[in-house]
């Protein structure tokens, strides 16, 4: 009898639960204005579209670096950014202005993003010599690191422009949809680079690429200004006594001792053998494996063909199935799909037919990338749901450090997989073929050829693997994270209530009192 009894009242918690949620949901309000949504489509579409080409490729085709010397530079990288990153967490989150917490580092890193991209593209004048182009990138990368570690500022706005947290992952969802658009114009510029240099002698691959980067960077600094003054920070911020109690340390120690946010730093180690040795190696297969670096073209314009169709449908999935789960699922597809492309190989109808064989890597790739438009949004989602979870259970969310610590991990998971992506091409002998005018050709080596097939396809694979693997080790998700979600809300209105009364109590009295 006492146990029906004890089924019943959970039975009647779990209903009360479920409708406070649902009352919730249906009361949400719509915060974003049209300008809005218009200036972080914009902002996100040029900065996507504003590196023409990966560094790694550019700086070892044309500035002619080593592998070798590409993973040393990239380990520096890292062992700057180390020391730079907790500093630069601890001062944006304790920045308060009359424009924000986020939206002044917009604007502030522009000049030395501005000298970054410049010293990316372009030899110094009185620069001849190895070792001092050498200098000139380690400055480089010093100086675009620490605009990086403040700009980061700027990213993090999306997860305070509502307290909505639907209209938040619907303008993600958007965001990621219009990112397409801004893919696409890299790859037109392989076919620009290509061809234009064939019927134009004389025009060199270089100074296309460098013109490319200026000119977009003019329209993604434009793109940021328009942010900066058409964007609001809506989320109540934690109170400057608040900050005060949560030092350094306390703050990088709670951020590495919550299991979300070590799930997905792990899960980010495994990611970066797909995303940084597959991406940067990109380039190198078209233009050696296939023998064009237009080819690629054809892959991502059908590649990303059924993202413009899968996006909006993208939300109800998520809401459907929770962005973990679709997350995972999106891993484990990814993954078999490469292992069978390697099976295969990259020319599967012989040398001789290559344009059936750029078709078939299109078409696998196409394939391989469907759960991609659901990834992307699954992935900065549960970025979301890592910042609630540190507020629910620390009462602080600290953004910066643990944004900071967060970019620590992955400048530190970057450096490592760019280290070894350099090694990696050292390692099979790689080197820059050219024509009289300095125009890049293909390698014919077989061996070359194979190592760059192997870093293309298999390791993605296996990369793939790890992270569905690792995700399921990430705790915010299903009635867990309603019941968190619903005491959020709760904790917020307290505090909004407690702001506006301390505000009243302080203001002088309207008929003329104090």
């Amino acid at each position: 009898m006492d146990l029906d009894i004890k089924k019943n009242a959970a039975l009647e918690t779990e209903e009360e639960l479920e409708s406070e949620i649902e009352e919730i949901a249906k009361s949400k309000k719509k915060y974003l204005r049209p300008k809005e949504i218009i200036a972080y489509l914009l902002a996100d579409f040029f900065s996507g579209s504003s590196s023409p080409v990966d560094s790694q490729f550019y700086w070892m085709n044309f500035f002619n670096i080593s592998g070798g010397q590409f993973a040393r530079l990239t380990l520096f990288t890292s062992l700057y950014d180390a020391l730079d990153d907790p500093i630069s967490g601890f001062i944006i989150d304790r920045t308060r202005t009359r424009w924000g917490h986020f939206r002044p580092y917009l604007v502030i890193m522009l000049p030395l993003s501005m000298i970054a991209c410049f010293m990316s593209y372009t030899i110094l004048p009185g620069i001849a010599s190895m070792s001092q182009i050498m200098v000139q990138l380690y400055v480089t990368c010093i100086i675009g690191g620490l605009a990086g570690s403040y700009g980061s500022a700027g990213g993090l706005m999306i997860y305070f422009i509502t307290p909505n947290e639907d209209e938040r992952n619907w303008v993600m969802t958007i965001q990621q949809f219009f990112g397409y658009f801004s893919g696409w114009i890299p790859s037109i510029l392989s076919v620009v680079v290509t061809y234009l240099p064939r019927m134009i002698p004389g025009v060199h691959m270089q100074n296309i690429y460098r013109n490319y980067a200026y000119v977009f960077f003019v329209l993604s600094a434009l793109a940021t200004i328009y942010k900066f003054y058409n964007t609001r920070e809506r989320v109540p911020l934690p109170s400057r006594k608040e900050m005060k109690e949560a030092s350094i340390w306390e703050s990088v120690k709670f951020a590495v001792s919550t299991r979300p946010f070590l799930v997905g730093n792990i899960a980010n180690v495994f990611g970066g053998l797909q995303g940084t040795l597959r991406t940067r190696s990109e380039n190198f297969f078209w233009l050696n494996n296939t023998g064009s670096l237009a080819n690629g073209f054809l892959a991502s314009l059908l590649t990303g063909l059924p993202k413009y169709f899968i996006t909006p449908f993208v939300p109800k999935a998520i809401k459907r199935f929770g962005e973990r789960n679709v997350y995972i699922f999106g891993n484990l597809w990814a993954g078999a799909c490469f292992v069978i492309m390697w099976l295969i190989g990259y020319v599967p109808f012989g040398k001789k037919r290559m344009y059936l064989n750029i078709i078939y890597l299109a078409v696998s790739l196409t394939i391989m990338q469907l759960p991609n438009a659901f990834n992307g949004v699954a992935g900065r989602v549960m970025t979301a749901d890592t910042f609630n979870y540190i507020e629910w259970k620390y009462g602080v969310r600290s953004e910066g450090l643990v944004s900071a610590a967060n970019n620590w991990f992955g400048k530190l998971n970057n450096s490592l997989q760019n280290w070894i992506s350099g090694t990696a091409l050292q390692i099979i002998g790689y080197k820059a073929l050219k024509d009289s005018y300095g125009n890049l050709i293909p390698q014919t080596d077989p061996g070359i050829l194979k190592g760059i097939w192997f870093i293309f396809a298999l390791i993605p694979a296996f990369s793939k693997f790890a992270v569905a693997i690792t995700y399921m080790f990430f705790n915010v998700h299903g009635k867990f994270k309603e019941k968190m979600e619903l005491d959020l809300a709760m904790r917020r209105k307290e505090k909004v209530i407690e702001e506006e009364k301390n505000r009243a109590e302080h203001e002088p009295d309207p008929v003329g009192g104090n």
